[in-house]
């Protein structure tokens, strides 16, 4: 479902539903309910937002076609997936840049890591031993990923943590962090982005310890300052050092890109549904407009909720506020889209105009065979003294009495038969 959203004239009902792929942080949510509204509210589009999970799944979902497009895409986290489906196979196109991008980390608190200091103060016994433990938080052991050089891994209770809202997160990545640079922890994983949110925030405030791992754009980050919640920054990735695991290695060592964010769709949309495939296309959004709207949430009631539908309606209303009210951004989008289908529209008038010159082409071609053959039959009436139009005259009469799909068949039949007298009158020759 899609909320209501009133953004003037709107087309004619499509009959047709677009599925949108929907993930649950910020950028992804705002990002997702602007494209729904334009789709559902201006050009008649049915929307549905499909939950699922980041990288493979959603790649195959968007191939085998049950999904119709992702607006926002980090193609570096999913670097091997990508270049498979969208390079490789092609059973994936990329609709270029949403228009903003994004770099995740790890963040910390100055009374965890001074920010001046390296990251490597982070092999410190006594940088980490002021991190929370999982006892702390209250999760249990199993709920955590040890570090494979962390010395507190024959009490895993008792090790200092890296807080993460969830495993399908950057899988793997901030594990491997961990073991890459060698650090005397654990990742604890919050299960869902709201208590990660609420969590952090609530410590952070508090000028507690704490090491998460975060990222831009988010409304976390957004709405804490530098001073509170700084970036650790650690060894620059690049080619010397990436995040492409491996079943024999597990480890990272570097930091996170910066990546530029991007589009796709399923392979079939812009033939499909052109107009809906345009409007995805061109649609972008501003970093700018889009910090304002994540700085909105962060104060919308509702966007901490832990269920999808609560923060999906913070996001809708969001949205449908910016939408509302900076129309000469979006309209030039719906300008796109709808002329878009213009070509299709005119080669299908143009189909439609050989079809039409080829059947009256096959009804002339009928209708002298069919003339040729009255003409026949108007000599041989002649001949047995009749009136030329008496077959015609004895095939309606004997409509009569017929089912009613006969009847109507005869009845035509007998109508084909008196026009094509009409075009056998005599001649000086008959």
């Amino acid at each position: 479902m899609t909320t209501a959203c009133d953004l003037g004239p709107r087309e004619l009902e499509r009959g047709t539903t677009i599925r949108l792929v929907e993930h649950a942080w910020d950028s992804h949510l705002v990002a997702t309910s602007i494209a729904a509204l334009l789709l559902n509210s201006v050009l008649a589009y049915d929307v549905e937002r499909v939950p699922l999970s980041v990288g493979e799944p959603t790649f195959a979902a968007l191939a085998n076609g049950s999904v119709h497009a992702d607006v926002e895409t980090w193609p570096d986290t999913h670097a091997m997936v990508f270049r498979r489906h969208v390079r490789v196979r092609q059973d994936v196109v990329s609709l270029g840049t949403v228009g903003y991008g994004g770099q995740s980390g790890l963040y910390a608190t100055p009374s965890l890591l001074d920010p001046a200091a390296s990251w490597r103060a982070l092999r410190l016994n006594d940088t980490m031993s002021r991190a929370p433990t999982s006892a702390e938080l209250g999760r249990s052991a199993s709920d955590v990923h040890v570090g494979a050089e962390a010395l507190c891994a024959p009490e895993p209770a008792r090790c200092p943590l890296v807080i993460h809202p969830s495993r399908e997160y950057e899988e793997g990545i901030v594990e491997g962090l961990v073991d890459g640079l060698g650090l005397d922890a654990a990742v604890w994983y919050a299960q869902s982005e709201g208590a990660f949110n609420r969590l952090v925030r609530e410590r952070v405030e508090a000028g507690e310890p704490t090491l998460a791992y975060a990222w831009r754009p988010s409304r976390l980050i957004a709405g804490l300052a530098s001073e509170q919640f700084s970036r650790v920054f650690l060894p620059e990735h690049g080619r010397g050092c990436t995040h492409n695991l491996t079943a024999n290695d597990r480890r990272v060592e570097c930091d996170f890109p910066t990546q530029t964010l991007v589009k796709l769709s399923a392979s079939n949309l812009a033939r499909r549904q052109p107009t809906a495939a345009r409007l995805l296309s061109v649609f972008t959004i501003p970093p700018s407009v889009l910090d304002e709207m994540i700085d909105r949430l962060a104060r919308t009631r509702g966007a901490d909720d832990t269920t999808k539908d609560g923060v999906r309606r913070a996001a809708d209303d969001v949205a449908c506020a910016w939408l509302q009210e900076n129309r000469e951004l979006w309209a030039p989008w719906i300008t796109s889209a709808r002329a878009s289908s213009a070509p299709q529209s005119a080669a299908l008038a143009g189909g439609l105009l050989v079809g039409v010159s080829l059947a009256l082409c096959l009804l002339t071609c009928c209708c002298e065979r069919l003339r040729q053959s009255a003409l026949i039959a108007r000599r041989a009436a002649v001949a047995r003294g009749e009136a030329p139009g008496a077959l015609g005259g004895r095939l309606h009469a004997a409509s009569h009495g017929l089912p009613r799909p006969i009847a109507r068949v005869v009845r035509a039949i007998s109508r084909v038969h008196n026009t094509c007298l009409l075009y056998t009158s005599p001649s000086p020759r008959d």
